[in-house]
């Protein structure tokens, strides 16, 4: 059962093989993502990113139906980005049925805001 102020977290850091794969998968090749910084980073996809808070999603059993993305700061492979998930509205439409609706925060190992958002959608129990 998910209640109002559930929280979720989950942290990761994304390789520059999973950046390949990923623009592999969706044909984003933009030099970015393929040709390594100074530093020998890539720039993380914003939607590889916005992966995390649907991961959380998942743990609420989330069928969702909206999903806000606002990017902030670029993510670099080697970040560990840390997001929490929380729920902001559970609404019982029926028996067997919830709609919910949550926001998300997504910071970098420094304590900044990379990407945050909200989310609403279906929970079937």
């Amino acid at each position: 059962m998910v209640e109002v102020g559930d929280t979720l977290t989950y942290a990761r850091v994304f390789t520059k093989e999973e950046v390949l794969q990923f623009g592999e998968i969706t044909g984003d090749k933009g030099r970015h993502h393929i040709v390594e910084d100074k530093q020998g980073r890539l720039v993380v996809h914003g939607l590889l990113t916005g992966s995390l808070p649907t991961k959380l999603g998942g743990e609420f059993n989330l069928l969702a139906n909206k999903i806000s993305y606002n990017f902030k700061r670029q993510v670099f492979t080697g970040d560990k980005i840390d997001c929490v998930a929380i729920l902001k509205e559970v609404n019982h439409v029926k028996e067997g049925r919830m709609d919910i609706y949550g926001t998300f925060e997504c910071r970098n190992q420094d304590g900044v805001n990379v990407l945050d958002g909200d989310f609403g959608g279906v929970v079937f129990d």
